[in-house]
């Protein structure tokens, strides 16, 4: 038997690139699939090259070929770009031969594609938008008309143009935009093989079968948007012996009745797959088919019981292990205590997201850090500083806190960083501050324990028992209050901090390492059921 193949869908926090790298490196073929995706954070270079961030004009789609890489070349198995295009290119591949140079010729052919496919995903919601904006032009022009009859105003050209704008409104909901909208929905349901439209009919019945709770229900047109390549989807997906979706990305296989397929969650299944929509729904099911899901944050063991899962498992957030050059981080570490004139340093990479709502889904509690950092200046080390990272739709918000409570030129911003740059502000710095609200963490805090940094967080112990059998070593906060007391105590204590710092990288050995992470992988995948149990649902 040759080596095992997988195949990683989607790359949001590079997690499906980090995973398919270790993998290979323990005797596993990965390819990594990232289509219609080029975030930064999405993207290998944002791993494993070393370049100046200021390079980067656009963060959603930076362009690589002007940005200096310091030699690093993508590998051969990451595919990005157009879903069609890196599909035909692993089906080519896979057939053991080059890259497809006729994909260029269907340039336009794609774009019809493309833009055919966004109508369609958008269809209600246009024409929810087209409609209310024709109702309110005939409401507004009927109640004109009906005020000018009523004062037996003379009709004036405006009035006219009025009256013809709500005549045309009457017919054109009914006559144009409902019967345009329906006439694509059946273009496209009739030109999907009779197969794949069985295969939906049998997901939305299987659907309520899953959830039969549910008010909302799996329907069609949910399904028909993600049908326009289906088959390309099931030719690509049979070279594999395993297949990972990374968020949604596991409805590939769930639409094309792929199995065995793993459902890997980062965060998806909080809140997404309990919303009444298209999106929720597919979600939802995608999980509930999964042969085994991947549990990376510890609190949503309790939304993987409430959706039914079984079986699922926890999988630590992959970590990349590259290490800097400790005189790099020395003078880093020379220079913030420059600029800044301090003493003592806390780094807080976080994203800038906190309010009163406290949504599970984006809150970092960045409020709560703040304080117990005003705190600890003001009545411990006025020579404590912080760096901040500038991301986030909440930045303006934590600036003026900053700014009110008169710690703002203690705190030194810095754009988003890369891996390799990220690594040497944790090493430069005397403490990483994490999140303070959700209680769980992701592969920010083990990076700063394989560092030898130590780190605080809030760390809800009981959510991580069934994860962990010894929860990391770390100074555990959820108020300002224990921020202040947990940064004090690091401060003064040198022997509190040297015991921080050698039972974390105990700890991240033990628990968290790329070597636990590969024989994680290796025991579950021998503990997929090969055929799979769903394997006969969409027969």
């Amino acid at each position: 038997m040759g080596k095992k193949r997988v195949l990683h869908i989607g790359n949001i926090a590079n997690n499906a690139y980090l995973n398919a790298k270790l993998l290979n490196e323990n005797g596993f073929v990965n390819d990594v699939l990232c289509c219609d995706y080029y975030h930064i954070m999405g993207c290998p270079e944002w791993e494993d090259a070393d370049f100046n961030v200021s390079q980067i004009d656009n963060a959603d789609k930076p362009n690589w070929k002007k940005i200096q890489t310091d030699g690093f070349r993508r590998p051969n198995w990451f595919v990005q770009g157009p879903t069609y295009f890196c599909l035909k290119y692993l089906k080519t591949r896979n057939h053991g031969k080059g890259a497809p140079s006729f994909l260029l010729r269907r340039f336009w052919g794609i774009q019809a594609y493309i833009f055919l496919k966004y109508i369609l995903r958008n269809w209600n919601r246009g024409k929810i938008a087209i409609s209310y904006f024709l109702q309110r032009i005939g409401v507004i022009s009927s109640s004109l008309l009906k005020y000018k009859k009523e004062k037996k105003y003379r009709a004036t050209r405006p009035s006219l143009w009025l009256w013809v704008l709500w005549k045309i409104q009457r017919v054109i909901l009914g006559n144009i935009i409902y019967p345009l909208f329906s006439l694509m929905q059946k273009v496209i349901h009739s030109l999907a093989p009779r197969t794949e439209m069985e295969n939906a009919n049998t997901l939305t019945k299987l659907f309520a079968r899953c959830f039969p709770d549910r008010k909302d229900s799996l329907t069609l047109p949910d399904i028909l948007p993600y049908l326009t390549h289906i088959k390309l989807w099931r030719e690509v997906l049979s070279f594999y012996d395993y297949v990972i979706g990374y968020g949604l990305h596991g409805c590939w296989p769930l639409l094309t009745n792929q199995h065995p397929y793993l459902a890997y969650e980062h965060g998806t299944i909080r809140q997404l797959p309990f919303l009444p929509d298209a999106q929720g729904r597919l979600c939802a099911l995608t999980y509930r088919m999964a042969d085994l899901s991947l549990i990376t944050n510890a609190d949503n063991n309790q939304a993987a019981d409430t959706l039914g899962l079984y079986p699922y498992a926890f999988m630590p957030h992959p970590v990349n292990e590259w290490m800097p050059e400790i005189e790099q981080c020395r003078t880093l570490h020379e220079e913030l205590l420059a600029s800044l004139n301090a003493d003592f340093i806390v780094f807080h990479p976080s994203r800038q997201h906190w309010d009163e709502t406290r949504d599970p889904s984006l809150e970092k509690g960045n409020d709560i850090f703040i304080r117990g950092l005003a705190r600890f200046i003001q009545e411990c080390n006025p020579r404590g500083a912080a760096v901040f990272v500038d991301w986030g739709k909440m930045v303006n918000k934590t600036q003026r806190l900053l700014e009110e409570l008169k710690i703002a030129q203690r705190v030194h911003w810095i754009p988003p960083q890369h891996n390799h740059a990220m690594v040497r502000y944790m090493k430069a710095c005397d403490l990483l501050a994490d999140q303070f609200y959700l209680g769980a963490f992701g592969s920010t805090m083990p990076k700063a324990l394989l560092h030898e940094t130590p780190a605080m967080l809030y760390l809800d112990e009981e959510r991580h028992r069934w994860c962990f059998p010894e929860m990391p070593p770390v100074i555990n906060a959820s108020t300002p209050e224990e921020v202040f007391t947990g940064m004090r105590r690091l401060y003064e204590d040198k022997s509190y901090r040297e015991a921080l710092v050698r039972d974390g990288k105990s700890w991240y050995d033990r628990y968290h390492s790329n070597r636990v992470i590969a024989e994680t992988f290796l025991r579950l995948f021998k503990t997929i059921p090969q055929p799979s149990r769903h394997g006969t649902l969409l027969t």
